[in-house]
């Protein structure tokens, strides 16, 4: 249905009502983003806690993926609570969401390993993050909606930017925990037992959110197309079968897609990058991010506000080309600051694996064992080291060269050995790791992601009538940030590890946002300060 253009506007929610209003969902959100990105954060010791031995490559893949399923589902708890939040209140549903996110988390907490419980162990982690994504395909959208419809007209960007710092605030919530409960245990502890203790956390937390959405009032523009009898009898058909409300999703969805990659990439795989491929010890890594998400509080805010003056359009669009075209240098200049050494060796070391068996796919994502030439190609990758494939120098043997030593077969010990007898340093080394520049390059690849980021909620909200607002909204953002950010850590991993380069990944992230840059060019409509009242 077209909007009513002689329709009265909403009248926005009064100081004191938008600040609670304002709390009460990025609270919310907050503690559902801090339960979302603990897995992403610890994250490696799952694989070897939840994964059985003997394929450590796979089983890091597979802990990548399984965070990665949480993602895939979202689209699935956005129509199901997008339905939900359009016929029966924006506030009861996105009640209904946090208490499934804060369940799924805690739980997380409490499964036994894969040494106690067998394969039972995986899949009770893939079901919890399958209600953490079922949850937050609801939660997010259910929150940005409810905050912009109690909104000013002309202000949704600067007063709903509280609402997008929320993931910051999440993530440095998950790692400051995170470093606390590293602070008074020891590693081995940690590794053992201690992960569990953000996760049981969740359930104080929730306690609190519950609470002060309980206080809330129902969205005024909920009410008035309810008082009105306007509601939407089926918000799924209408939203997904009207030609022109796709129209409106699709180039929205190329914009949720350009935000995800770029969003994950800048802020988890870019942590991902210098703790496991610089080796950069985790210490200084956990604390150079902190400091990262810590400036991208106010930097959301700004470009929030900003939008309200120049157009969300120019704002998101800037973001995506900014990341198609600087991706790939900035990661590079991530290992020349922060592992010189690594640098110098990927650049003038030459290491080749070859073999018969090089010619199937070189892992196994899931199932041991391996062959022997995707067990070479798996210890490199992580090692954090660039590598090419050739045909096989002898017959019927795989063949490991690191410069001029050549090892037959796959014997880890004597790899490491020749890769260090050739440069190749170990860990980073902390003279050498320069801190200021490190923050810089974080800093930028993550105002990418912030550009596409911070304006997103008004733009979206702004796009879609009201009657159908929440499950439009809740799909577009699923479907595009949900699976396509939500696979990034996966898809950039492997796809490294396929090609022998540690940079080739980052094409995933890099052809998205170009692509969405040429979509929402042509496609994209500005709609800063329109109505959004009821159809």
């Amino acid at each position: 249905m077209s909007e009513v253009a002689t329709a009265a506007a909403v009248p926005a929610a009064g100081g004191n009502a938008l600040r609670k209003v304002i709390i009460g969902a990025s609270l919310g959100t907050a503690f559902e983003w801090y339960d979302f990105f603990l897995y992403a954060f610890l994250a490696v010791f799952f694989s070897a806690l939840f994964f059985p031995r003997g394929n450590e490559t796979g089983a890091l893949l597979a802990s990548l993926a399984t965070f990665g399923a949480g993602f895939v589902v979202r689209p699935v708890g956005a129509l199901v609570f997008g339905r939900f939040g359009d016929m029966l209140g924006r506030k009861r549903t996105f009640l209904i969401t946090i208490i499934l996110m804060g369940v799924g988390t805690s739980a997380i907490g409490m499964i036994p390993s894969f040494a106690t419980i067998g394969w039972m162990a995986p899949a009770l982690l893939v079901f919890l993050r399958l209600i953490q994504g079922f949850s937050l395909g609801g939660e997010y959208s259910g929150a940005a909606t409810y905050a912009i419809e109690h909104a000013d007209r002309d202000r949704r960007g600067r007063q709903t930017g509280w609402l997008q710092i929320t993931p910051s605030i999440g993530q440095i919530g998950a790692i400051g925990t995170i470093l606390l409960c590293r602070s008074v245990l020891s590693a081995e502890d940690f590794a053992q037992w201690g992960w569990r203790i953000p996760f049981l956390l969740s359930l104080p937390f929730l306690a609190c959110s519950i609470y002060i959405r309980m206080q809330l009032e129902e969205s005024p523009v909920f009410q008035e197309m309810k008082n009105s009898k306007r509601l939407s009898t089926a918000p799924i058909r209408e939203a997904l079968g009207s030609l022109t409300n796709l129209k409106i999703m699709l180039p929205a969805f190329a914009i949720c897609a350009a935000e995800g990659v770029a969003l994950y990439t800048g802020q988890l795989h870019a942590f991902y990058f210098i703790q496991t491929v610089l080796k950069i010890d985790p210490g200084t890594a956990s604390l150079l991010e902190a400091i990262v998400i810590g400036a991208a509080i106010p930097a959301t805010l700004l470009l929030a506000r900003l939008s309200d003056r120049i157009g969300r359009k120019r704002i998101l669009l800037a973001g995506a080309l900014l990341s198609a075209l600087t991706t790939f240098p900035l990661f590079r200049a991530l290992t020349a600051y922060g592992n010189p050494a690594l640098a110098r060796f990927d650049a003038t070391t030459t290491i080749v694996i070859a073999g018969a068996d090089c010619s199937v796919p070189l892992f196994n994502f899931f199932n041991a064992p391996q062959t022997v030439c995707s067990q070479m190609a798996g210890y490199l990758n992580r090692q954090g080291v660039d590598y090419v494939i050739a045909p096989p120098q002898v017959a019927g043997n795989v063949t490991l060269t690191i410069g001029a030593t050549r090892l037959d077969g796959f014997q880890p010990n004597a790899v490491m050995a020749a890769l260090k007898a050739a440069g190749f340093p170990e860990k980073a080394d902390p003279s050498e790791v320069n801190r200021p520049m490190i923050v810089l390059l974080l800093l930028i690849v993550t105002s990418y992601g912030l550009m596409l980021w911070a304006p997103l909620s008004a733009f979206l909200v702004e796009q879609f009538p009201a009657r159908i607002r929440y499950t439009s909204v809740s799909v577009t953002a699923n479907l595009g940030s949900g699976w396509f950010g939500g696979m990034s850590p996966f898809l950039i991993s492997a796809l490294s590890l396929r090609n022998g380069n540690i940079y080739y990944g980052l094409w995933f992230p890099v052809c998205v946002t170009a692509i969405a840059c040429v979509v929402g060019t042509l496609f994209v409509r500005d709609q800063n300060g329109r109505d959004i009242g009821h159809h």
